[in-house]
């Protein structure tokens, strides 16, 4: 009978050890893997674009000391990454290698409960990973912040240089297998409203977060479909994606192994079960929301994008976006704050909460530049939008009503309470559907008709130019015919460019200026009758002075087109003052 008795208490506690190390310990060592394999994939691919971008310099150096180009290339942001890299590159690789032994240990071992017992012993191999990751996280830091807007103006620059689009069949790489995966994580929503109607007794209480997990996934495959027009340019989206793949493979495997758990309905009694079933939900529904979490966090801290390029005009894709049933329940909800303070005493401020974040995603909806890029995402948005405003003003107009029936309607405290658990459903998401148009957002780019490629950087150009408090002086350079001359005159007329400067001058430069007098009267001629100087000069220091003087004491955007030699480069800057309040000149000049 002792006997009996200790192998019952030695089967019970090996049942406990397997259950606390399948449903407690593994799940946590899965947790650490998926984030080891996401933030390592994320560095490798930042670590390959900074070098590619560095590459790039080099390359735009050696151009323009092949072609003797006169002006200068230097970059702050760029010297400051060309000192802080390459020791931080040579550890962030060892991380990355040890990270990629111990994603390859958990492919291996993660999926059979016999063999995931073995990934145990790798935990403080695990932590001492993760803390050498957010290490390298940490020292980013040092770098510059726009790394991607970095590159981007780097390719256009070279592009530039040389007259046509560089290495096109690489910065624009064919289209990740995820791309296809958007049909994957539309069965997978359509799994998990089955499992909403099928096991009501199952998610019992967990109704809402499965189902803030089911519009999660909708959100996402609406981005995904609107990818489907994009090609990638970078190794960072390539890396996002593959984790987006990764993602949506884990998500099924958990809806399936759910599913197959309700194979033991009847193998196990009734309570175990449940209990089993719930425990396991709620973990899943766990890491689903962590996982998440990890695709908007790492497009958050490297700052990529994506981008869709067209050859139309951008202008038509900016239509508003009418959101008239969102409109008419903020606006009833705003009545009912104004004439029924006295019976929402109670839930007044939260009420007052919610209305001004729906007003604020009205407000958000109604810019056509937060979702100009991304029709499918933007009509998933709307439509939740429509949902909550109207569940909003449904709940109040019952809240209200239900005072109204009640001899004491300040008597209110239950249906108080439900309404501001109602209230807290919605303000959840609205944060999510305001987090997921920042993070899933595609920008729009109009193509370059021609080889150059600046459309990219008339926004920078224009940022540059009415941004610097001292002189400054930016070139556009090129082979002859690629657009430098329309990519200043777009620049010139600018809105910002026209509100900025109050003087502006449209300088063509001889192409006959060997005679450094004869130039500088013809320059001087075109800057100075601007303000009405028709003094006749005779001598050079005349027009050298005259043009310094004039330049210091306005704020003056001064375009030089087709500066042909150095010579006459050396000649005009001359004239222009060592210290300004602003004056900036823009250079356009040809390749030679």
């Amino acid at each position: 009978m002792t006997t009996c008795y200790c192998g019952l208490i030695i089967l019970a506690i090996v049942c406990i050890v397997a259950l606390f190390l399948n449903y407690t310990i593994l799940p946590m060592l899965d947790n650490e893997f998926k984030w080891i394999r996401r933030e390592s994939r994320l560095l490798k691919a930042f670590v390959k674009d900074v070098v590619e971008l560095r590459h790039l310099e080099v390359q735009i150096d050696s151009e323009r000391s092949q072609r003797q180009l006169w002006d200068s290339h230097s970059n702050a942001e760029i010297t400051e990454l060309q000192q802080n890299f390459e020791t931080w590159k040579e550890e962030t690789d060892n991380v990355v290698f040890g990270a990629n032994i111990i994603v390859e240990f958990f492919l291996k071992y993660r999926r059979h409960f016999s063999t995931r017992c073995a990934l145990v012993i790798k935990y403080r191999e695990m932590k001492r990973i993760k803390n050498l990751i957010n290490k390298r996280l940490e020292l980013m830091q040092i770098f510059p912040k726009n790394i991607y807007g970095l590159l981007e103006r780097s390719r256009s620059k070279l592009r530039g240089l040389r007259g046509n689009p560089i290495d096109e069949h690489k910065s624009a790489c064919s289209r990740p297998p995820v791309f296809r995966g958007a049909a994957l994580v539309s069965s997978l929503s359509e799994k998990v409203n089955n499992m909403i109607t099928q096991n009501q007794d199952l998610i019992t209480g967990m109704e809402s977060q499965i189902q803030f997990v089911n519009l999660q996934l909708l959100l996402l495959h609406a981005f995904l479909k609107d990818l489907e027009e994009v090609e990638s340019e970078t190794a960072m989206e390539k890396a996002w994606i593959d984790d987006v793949a990764d993602f949506i493979n884990d998500v099924d495997h958990a809806i399936h192994a759910f599913e197959q758990r309700t194979d033991y309905a009847n193998r196990l009694p009734p309570d175990v079960y449940s209990w089993i079933q719930n425990l396991m939900l709620r973990k899943d529904i766990e890491w689903i929301n962590a996982g998440f979490s990890g695709l908007y966090q790492g497009k958050d801290t490297y700052g990529f994008k994506f981008i869709r390029r067209r050859q139309q005009s951008l202008q038509s894709q900016n239509n508003p976006v009418p959101i008239d049933d969102t409109i008419s329940a903020v606006n009833k909800i705003q009545r009912h704050l104004n004439q029924e303070q006295d019976i929402l005493i109670d839930v007044y401020l939260e009420v007052k909460a919610l209305l001004n974040q729906l007003k604020d995603l009205c407000k958000l909806f109604e810019d056509p530049k937060a979702t100009e890029g991304v029709n499918y995402s933007r009509m998933a948005c709307l439509e939740k939008m429509r949902c909550i405003s109207l569940d909003a003003e449904d709940s109040i107009n019952i809240y209200i009503n239900s005072a109204k029936g009640r001899e004491n309607h300040l008597d209110n405290t239950g249906h108080g309470s439900k309404l501001c658990m109602e209230i807290k459903r919605i303000k959840h998401t609205i944060n999510l559907l305001n987090r997921s148009t920042k993070v899933y957002h595609i920008e729009l780019r109009q193509k370059s008709r021609s080889s150059i490629g600046f459309e990219e950087d008339t926004h920078e150009l224009v940022s540059r130019l009415t941004n610097n408090e001292d002189i400054s002086v930016d070139s556009i350079v090129g082979m002859q015919g690629i657009g430098k001359t329309t990519l200043a005159k777009i620049v010139y007329n600018h809105k910002a460019i026209v509100n900025h400067f109050p003087f502006r001058a449209w300088v063509s430069v001889p192409q006959e200026s060997n005679d450094v007098n004869t130039l500088l009267e013809d320059v001087g001629n075109q800057v100075l009758k601007i303000s009405e100087l028709q003094e006749e000069p005779d001598r050079k220091d005349f027009w050298i002075n005259k043009m310094n003087k004039f330049l210091k004491e306005n704020k003056f955007l001064l375009v030089l087109d087709n500066i042909l030699t150095k010579e006459a480069w050396d000649t005009l800057k001359e004239a222009f003052p060592k210290t300004t309040n602003g004056t900036s000149v823009l250079n356009v000049h040809e390749l030679i």
